[in-house]
């Protein structure tokens, strides 16, 4: 057995998950590890450069999953083939600083931790400034206070964020962000994974959801810091992505079907369709609000169609 596997999923960039795949090789040390790279359907060259790349390290496994299965499932097939005690589910656009998977471990193998099923770091950007780690687990309040945050911005008001951990204490949390969500495999296992329905985003506050139902914790650990290129997967030349940002609704969507149930799910629909309904008007009518409106209610049908109803509110 491992001590642990590594889970990165490719999709149409073999560059810079081979620079991610380097940065592990380079600063990770004293622990058993594998790393299993689940091509999600690249149709490209992707799977012969990363082939050739490591051909030669007995380390790296590389499992064609033919089709884009999306961030979930393609990390559950990846899970398939792990033979570590531990998997580290690492996004590709990521870059390790230092020791930072021997971090995890050790943590976790403490006995006084042995509740703790799930911890990550704290994520820096490019600029390795603070970036989105964990955060509590979305509710409706969650998602009124998150919709109507541009009105603060407009006021030029700043205020602390809340996904980030400034402190020098490991401190309980909602989820970790799947960019580094190290999680004890017969857990992940215990919850059957990732739910199938999610194709992106959501997917691990949902899996959290469960595994806290269970009795398990979930914690950040300040002293590990990773580097996040977010978003590199799905690139845009503008802040407006339309597929990303149906992807974003669709999980959103999927979360709160899953969790709460029907009528919470329509609720949060109605609070994004009138925050972006007013930055339509706030910002004179800038057809990029207008496209947004129609992929969140047609996402919204699209999903309710998908899972049908689901009475579980609370």
């Amino acid at each position: 057995m491992k001590d642990v596997s590594i889970l990165l999923v490719n999709y149409k960039m073999p560059l810079m998950t081979i620079d991610c795949v380097n940065s592990i090789i380079k600063n990770t040390i004293d622990i058993n590890y594998e790393i299993i790279i689940i091509d999600n359907g690249s149709n490209d060259n992707s799977i012969q450069i990363l082939e050739e790349t490591f051909c030669k390290n007995k380390n790296v496994i590389l499992v064609d999953a033919k089709n884009n299965l999306g961030f979930g499932k393609a990390n559950n097939l990846g899970a398939t083939f792990a033979q570590g005690k531990y998997l580290f589910l690492l996004n590709n656009d990521t870059i390790l600083l230092d020791n930072a998977i021997k971090s995890f471990y050790d943590f976790m193998e403490q006995d006084c931790n042995s509740k703790i099923a799930i911890c990550g770091g704290n994520l820096l950007d490019f600029e390795k400034k603070p970036a989105h780690s964990f955060n509590v687990l979305p509710n409706l309040q969650y998602e009124k206070k998150n919709a109507y945050k541009f009105i603060t911005r407009r006021l030029k008001k700043t205020t602390p964020r809340q996904d980030y951990n400034f402190s020098d204490k490991v401190v309980e949390v909602g989820y970790i962000t799947g960019a580094d969500l190290f999680i004890r495999t017969s857990i992940f296992n215990e919850v059957n994974g990732f739910d199938k329905d999610f194709f992106m985003y959501s997917e691990e506050s949902e899996m959290s959801y469960r595994i806290k139902n269970c009795g398990y914790k979930i914690v950040n650990l300040p002293y590990v810091k990773i580097v996040h290129l977010e978003g590199q997967s799905v690139k845009s030349n503008d802040d407006y992505n339309p597929i990303r940002f149906k992807m974003f609704c669709e999980g959103r969507y999927i979360y709160y079907f899953k969790v709460y149930g029907e009528k919470t799910a329509k609720k949060v629909y109605k609070v994004l369709n009138s925050a972006h309904r007013l930055k339509y008007f706030l910002s004179f009518f800038n057809k990029k609000y207008f496209y947004m409106l129609k992929i969140i209610k047609s996402t919204f049908i699209d999903t309710k169609n998908k899972l049908g109803s689901i009475e579980n509110d609370n």
